[in-house]
């Protein structure tokens, strides 16, 4: 029988536990002789794990993750554009984004490889494995903060969880806390961005597992000059969305929403700032 054939009779509950539990060289060396996964991935160094696809890199740090790639780097990139509604935008060289809750970077990757266009790009990832291969995403250009972003600047309980992509600050809402607590201090976006100068910014993407009121509530500033906000409003406060709340904060500060996905991803449109911008 062949291999790839071995991988048709895998559940999906099997085929998520095999991806978290089995030895990574075993995964990765399962991983890159297999045709239906449309890329080669080599470790680099500990926790950083090289993904080549589409004559596209990727470094990234979980290799648990590495399903979602399974089509090609190009189509999870493709899966942000869809998911943040980044054909709505029109993007131009040396227009400023800023990408809090990063990862690892897909979405300024995203708008480069698909778009064909440069970036300043702000990145904001408060996880330090994430962290260390967004640099490496990035360019030397884009500026990379490895913070967390609330309403002010204080001291928050955070929970790393992050093979799920789920590290983020604990909101009252939070039912089911599982991973490692950490106490640190929190930043306001406001206290990042204003202090750079900058004149204008095209498009805000925030994904910060469950805390998105909170960011828009310390970035009342510089929300003046963004054009655009995607934000993804998932089901991250145990079982409870941020669509209302975020909707609510937006559009009281002059926005409106063009786009949405059910109650999750949403783009707002800045109404005070003119459609030639």
């Amino acid at each position: 029988m062949k291999i790839e054939n071995y991988y048709k009779f895998f559940h999906p509950k099997l085929k998520k536990y095999i991806f978290e539990n089995l030895p990574k060289p075993i995964l990765i060396f399962l991983l890159n002789i297999n045709p239906n996964y449309k890329f080669i991935v080599t470790r680099v160094k500990k926790n950083i794990y090289k993904l080549e696809s589409d004559n596209l890199i990727l470094f990234l740090c979980r290799p648990s993750r590495l399903f979602k790639y399974k089509f090609g780097l190009l189509e999870r990139l493709n899966q942000m554009k869809v998911k943040y509604f980044l054909d709505e935008v029109i993007f131009h060289d040396k227009d400023v984004i800023i990408d809090c809750g990063s990862n690892l970077g897909e979405v300024p990757l995203a708008i480069r490889s698909i778009f064909k266009c440069s970036l300043r790009v702000i990145a904001i990832e408060p996880d330090p494995l994430e962290f260390n291969c967004l640099i490496k995403n990035l360019t030397n250009r884009d500026l990379i903060y490895n913070e967390f972003i609330s309403s002010e600047s204080k001291l928050v309980q955070v929970k790393y969880d992050n093979n799920f992509g789920d590290t983020s600050i604990i909101t009252n809402e939070h039912t089911n806390i599982a991973g490692k607590i950490i106490t640190t201090r929190s930043r306001t976006l406001d206290s990042i961005i204003t202090p750079l100068k900058i004149e204008s910014i095209k498009l805000l993407k925030i994904e910060v597992e469950g805390s998105e009121p909170e960011v828009l509530q310390g970035a009342t500033e510089i929300l003046k000059i963004c054009k655009y906000v995607a934000i993804d409003c998932g089901p991250e406060r145990g079982f409870l969305d941020t669509f209302d709340e975020v909707c609510s904060i937006l559009e009281n500060l002059g926005f409106n929403l063009i786009k949405h996905n059910k109650r999750y991803s949403v783009l707002f449109i800045n109404l005070n700032i003119s459609s030639s911008s």
